[in-house]
């Protein structure tokens, strides 16, 4: 196969073996952010820095030929969270050092396990808990997309009947699935770019609950056990979501409120609820 990634600018990556379902976490030092002006908890970012931006595509890997399966990258050191997308900073850094830079079926791989469905979701880390996001079953997909020459689209289940999400949460040192909780889209599906689904937004942890957010607007929060604390439609209780690129905007947590943007033509709103209730 061949082992480039393209993401949706074009940009390359090579002898990385993870495509879209399949996710690379690699091991992170102790280090925190060094803003001065910081409130609340150190990984939590001040809302407007550079995690949600107008090219999210930027900074996230999009792929073709999905495979399912998680690869670990083996710790060099005490590793620390990586709670949300884009790190305890929200800046995409990592300050441990001697990490490895190449990866094959067998070399620097810690453990494999399968995801239930397809994404583009990057996995968070909180102690020894993994979660990440995928969805089962094909939604529709926009007839408008384009795509580079001789690219491909991104892999298909080939079930269509009813869509479902689900958030997983792995062992972190075994790989071993701890639980699985899954749920059914609810309303019209709107279709999206060829080169994503509706398991685009990263999960976001506050070591207590883990919010996850999908492309229809549907939020769920769990605990760490996996039972569901309260949920929210922000499709069907703000304004329905429809855009190109499928929703890919990340919740982010600061102090007690868990903020969440969205930007579609339908109607863009910023939302601020209670980490903990959702009012």
């Amino acid at each position: 196969m061949d082992r480039s990634i393209h993401d949706a600018a074009g940009w390359k990556l090579n002898r990385v073996e993870v495509i879209a379902a399949t996710v690379i976490v690699p091991s992170l030092a102790k280090g925190r952010s060094t803003d001065a002006n910081r409130t609340g908890p150190p990984w939590a970012p001040v809302f407007g820095d550079r995690q949600h931006t107008g090219t999210r595509t930027k900074f996230r890997v999009v792929s073709s030929n999905m495979r399912l399966a998680f690869l670990f990258i083996p710790c060099l050191c005490l590793a620390s969270d990586w709670p949300q997308w884009r790190g305890p900073a929200g800046d995409g850094i990592s300050p441990e050092k001697n990490l490895p830079i190449r990866w094959s079926a067998t070399e620097n791989i810690a453990w494999k396990s399968p995801v239930a469905g397809l994404g583009t979701s990057t996995p968070v880390i909180w102690a020894d808990h993994v979660f990440v996001t995928s969805q089962i079953g094909d939604g529709p997909f926009e007839g408008r997309s384009r795509d580079f020459e001789n690219a491909v689209v991104a892999k298909r289940t080939g079930e269509s009947k009813q869509v479902k999400f689900s958030v997983q949460a792995f062992d972190r040192r075994t790989g071993k699935l701890r639980w699985d909780y899954r749920f059914e889209a609810e309303g019209a599906l709107q279709p999206v770019h060829v080169k994503h689904n509706l398991a685009s937004p990263s999960c976001v942890t506050d070591g207590e609950r883990v919010y996850a957010w999908f492309g229809t607007g549907q939020l769920v929060v769990l605990d760490f056990d996996g039972k569901l604390q309260w949920r929210k439609h922000l499709g069907r209780d703000v304004a329905p979501f429809d855009v190109l690129w499928g929703h890919g905007s990340s919740p982010t947590l600061h102090h007690d409120s868990l903020f969440l943007l969205c930007e579609h033509p339908p109607g863009a709103f910023l939302v601020a609820v209670d980490r903990r209730t959702g009012k």
